[in-house]
């Protein structure tokens, strides 16, 4: 089991719900990626998917998550509200989600609207 301080440590991180059958993920990845080479924590959670094409996909296209979660038959996306993927949590350093987006995570929509409670989360943390 995923003990919740593994994650948690006070600082904000973004978990994103994708799957190898979703297209718009696909449109995305190389926006995480480049996310996560600024040093933005983001865990990935793969949605009812198909375990090894997810782990060959990530070999392919790069992998920007810290870690990768797995949610083969969805209770966990359920358990969230989750409507499909891609879709993108913030949450902060204390394990509170605090804004989600469904559909693509991009330049405009992190410029606009995530960005600035990131760094406004970031900063709380120190």
């Amino acid at each position: 089991t995923l003990d919740r301080r593994t994650l948690i440590d006070g600082k904000p991180l973004l978990l994103n719900v994708w799957a190898t059958w979703c297209p718009t993920c696909r449109a995305e990845h190389q926006f995480l990626n480049g996310l996560a080479q600024q040093g933005v924590r983001v865990v990935g959670m793969n949605y009812k998917d198909d375990r090894q094409k997810a782990m060959s996909w990530l070999q392919r296209l790069g992998n920007p998550y810290m870690l990768s979660l797995y949610d083969g038959n969805g209770m966990l996306g359920l358990d969230l509200g989750v409507y499909g993927a891609p879709e993108t949590f913030l949450i902060d350093g204390q394990g509170i989600i605090r804004w989600r987006h469904a559909g693509d995570l991009n330049e405009r929509v992190w410029r606009e609207e995530l960005q600035p409670l990131w760094d406004q989360y970031n900063r709380r943390a120190g």
